[in-house]
């Protein structure tokens, strides 16, 4: 028997509204479900309550700054501690500073630029679409050419080296050809380049979906939820699922990279940022459980409070 369906999209209302007080508990839930995996995170790098209510502070203010300004209101000091309950002083304090640009639109590594010029030039693809084996040296299409194509700073060799101890590509040293791993694009070796990986994609996920709610969509965002499915029938469904969207985001990649290489060409165009992601996340029934157990009790002591 089906436990759960795919889960329909969601509509936005058309205006925005304070949602009522019944609702607090609501959300207090949903982020409790959306901040337990970022406290692993928090957990496993031992990073401190004080440090994290320091961060929290920051981006509260920060979205309410943007909030009046989108109102065409003043974010008087007085305003953004009443709309955040952050003290005063810690609000002065944080409008005074110039943090680091957070946000995920920072550009991409020359490694990532590389791979994805790589998949989407039909250069350097064959005509099933899979990335050529690329000889080191001469003219496209090349390695070197390749490299050079997308920065003069770096040497083709640098790069080379960087891609494979990211562990993307494989060089055969006696043909001195070059291989692209399709399915190693997550760059477990660099702890520095998994972080950054975690925090755009998860970033524009939590953009899109929040979004939605505030009704500044539609953003596509759509999952297929199912419980209570054999071990056996999820790894199938996840092979599924990873030629599937390997073959989707390929495919977006080569009409971004020429839609990209219009844009170079024309003047005055119009141009935004995009982000397209997949993802497929599995667990044990009885972790679960354990977790919406956990769940219940704590949210029935905060009642009971």
């Amino acid at each position: 028997m089906e436990k759960a369906g795919p889960v329909p999209t969601f509509k936005p209302a058309m205006e925005q509204r304070d949602p009522p007080v019944a609702q607090t508990g609501d959300v207090l839930r949903a982020m409790r479900s959306i901040l337990r995996p970022l406290a692993r995170v928090a957990v496993a790098r031992a990073l401190p309550l004080s440090g994290l209510v320091q961060v929290l502070k920051a981006v509260l203010v920060e979205a309410a700054a943007t909030e009046l300004a989108a109102r065409g209101e003043k974010p008087t000091q007085s305003r953004l501690s009443v709309l955040t309950g952050v003290h005063r002083r810690d609000v002065r304090m944080l409008m005074g500073a110039n943090p680091r640009d957070g946000h995920p639109h920072e550009p991409v590594s020359r490694t990532e630029t590389v791979i994805g010029r790589w998949l989407g030039d039909r250069r350097y693809r064959d005509p099933q679409g899979r990335p050529l084996p690329l000889p080191r040296f001469g003219p496209a299409p090349s390695f070197e050419a390749l490299a050079e194509a997308v920065s003069k700073d770096v040497r083709p060799r640098t790069i080379l080296d960087e891609l494979k101890r990211l562990g993307c590509v494989r060089h055969d040293e006696d043909a001195d050809v070059v291989h692209l791993d399709v399915a190693a694009f997550i760059p477990t070796a660099d702890e520095t380049a998994m972080l950054a990986m975690f925090e755009a994609n998860l970033a524009d996920h939590a953009n899109a979906a929040a979004g939605n709610l505030r009704g500044q969509g539609p953003f596509l965002e759509r999952a297929v939820y199912y419980t209570h499915v054999p071990t056996e029938a999820v790894d199938a469904l996840e092979r599924q699922a990873r030629v599937a969207s390997r073959v989707l985001l390929e495919a977006l990649n080569a009409d971004a990279l020429a839609a990209q290489r219009q844009a170079d060409a024309a003047d005055g165009a119009r141009l935004e940022r995009f982000r397209f992601g997949v993802f497929f996340y599995r667990e044990a029934m009885a972790e679960s459980a354990d977790e919406n157990t956990a769940d219940e009790t704590a949210r029935r002591t905060e009642e009971q409070s």
